[in-house]
């Protein structure tokens, strides 16, 4: 894999390129009760390009680190809890159903003393708004062997931008990614078009991948009178994808033998945990669009041969109408 040449395309040496990794600014502005005014909190942040190599037994090895660390520190703040002095408490004891717990009836907590009846009451918390802004010129992970740490695939991510409003109950985000490839190292004779396994199709212009989300009171219902308390729209531009059977067994043994394919197992999991919760979490209606405006798959007749077959898929729409208080919903494809 050439990195001089991914470091050239993502635009590092060139002139009044020299830009820090990370630019972050936090702003704060008080809040202004005469006037109705919350506190608002602003992030901005940019990051320029960034080149990782991943060697499965080097991460391996950092994160056996991390958790050493990790369980040092634990042990240590346990120690200094037992031996810290405690405050005094009021121990009560509750009865407990006998259907409920078949070990123990009886559930013990501590209370700590209760402020004076006379004391003041805590002055209530003014409302508060965040305002995220984050950019992403370029994220590049080289996918190294781990026997002789030569680089295999490089994923690619670029013209990642980030927005996030919140203020109360209301939640706006916008995600933007321009592109996203999967490229296979210069290992072996393969025409340069059948290196790109995955990515953006050559001929479109704009972000790969962009994606809405809306919580909170709707104002403006739809044309049926229907109100939704929150909406998601995610817009997916063509894809072209590669199918040769070596680089595609060499992706796939080295997710699932290599400690990438579990990191990646517990990221989307814990990803669809926190998606169901913020489904759970809104009460009302829901409205989720799918748009993936086609896709083509092209299958080489061999790595060298400019000749291949083709198969192509038009534009594809879903959506979903989550009815409140578990009614049902109602699909539509297109």
């Amino acid at each position: 894999y050439d990195v001089m040449g991914a470091l050239r395309e993502a635009g590092v040496f060139e002139k009044g390129g020299g830009r820090d990794l990370a630019d972050i600014a936090v702003t704060v502005r008080p809040a202004a009760a005469e006037k109705d005014v919350p506190v608002d909190v602003r992030v901005d942040a940019t990051f320029t390009s960034l080149f990782l190599h991943w060697n499965p037994l080097a991460v391996k090895n950092v994160l056996l680190l991390q958790d050493d660390v990790v369980g040092r520190v634990r042990v240590r703040m346990r120690d200094a809890a037992r031996s810290a002095p405690t405050s005094p408490c009021v121990t009560e004891e509750m009865p407990v159903s006998p259907a409920s717990s078949s070990v123990s009836s009886r559930f013990r907590y501590h209370r700590l003393p209760s402020a004076s009846p006379t004391s003041a009451p805590r002055p209530t918390a003014p409302r508060s708004r965040l305002t995220v802004q984050a950019h992403l010129d370029a994220l590049v992970i080289s996918l190294n062997s781990a026997r002789d740490d030569l680089p295999l695939v490089a994923l690619t991510m670029s013209r990642a931008r980030f927005h996030m409003l919140a203020e109360g109950e209301a939640l706006v985000l916008a995600l933007a990614v321009g592109d996203m490839r999967i490229r296979s190292a210069g290992l072996g004779p393969v025409l340069p078009p059948y290196r790109t396994v995955l990515g953006l199709a050559p001929s479109v212009e704009g972000d790969l991948l962009t994606l809405h989300y809306r919580r909170g009171e709707d104002t403006a219902p739809r044309p049926d009178g229907r109100r939704y308390a929150a909406e998601a729209e995610v817009i997916c531009r063509p894809l072209r994808m590669v199918f040769l059977q070596a680089q595609v067994v060499t992706l796939v043994d080295y997710i699932n033998e290599g400690i990438l394919g579990t990191l990646a197992e517990r990221a989307a999991a814990s990803a669809a945990a926190a998606a169901m919760e913020e489904t759970r979490s809104v009460e009302g209606n829901m409205l989720f669009k799918l748009q993936a405006e086609g896709a083509s798959l092209l299958i080489p007749q061999s790595a060298t041969n400019d000749r291949c077959n083709a198969l192509r898929i038009q534009t594809i729409r879903l959506q979903y109408d989550k009815r409140a208080e578990n009614a049902g919903g109602e699909a539509h494809m297109a």
